[in-house]
């Protein structure tokens, strides 16, 4: 004697427990992405800049780093003030034509790329 509907539960049943199964599979390896994921992104905070995010707010930080920076323009300039005067001793008298005629060449380069493409920028 057949019964009517009863295959049609046990395969449902089945059926259920098959999509159950392969969502717990999904699940597991969703979950180890996000895992994977979160350690990624932990080791990427302990790296610049995201370090420096902290300091970027701390005045001490920063008027340090200003008097660093400070230091490093002085000295250049300092380097620039000797090689001018190193220049203009091995030139002579003509190093103030050449001065001059260096920023009559500065000014022009600026007013060409002002006027050109290179000024869109």
């Amino acid at each position: 004697e057949v019964i009517v509907g009863q295959g049609q539960d046990y395969q449902d049943i089945t059926g259920a427990q098959q999509s159950l199964e392969i969502l717990e599979k999904q699940k597991s390896i969703l979950e180890s992405k996000l895992q994977y994921e979160r350690k990624k992104n932990q080791k990427i905070l302990l790296q610049e800049p995201f370090t420096l995010e902290k300091q970027l707010h701390d005045e001490i930080w920063i008027g340090f780093h200003k008097l660093e920076l400070k230091k490093e323009i002085d000295a250049i300039e300092a380097e620039l003030q000797l090689v001018h005067q190193r220049y203009k001793s091995i030139a002579g008298e003509e190093y103030s034509s050449l001065h001059e005629l260096d920023k009559d060449t500065i000014q022009f380069e600026k007013k060409f790329s002002d006027s050109t493409y290179f000024g869109q920028r």
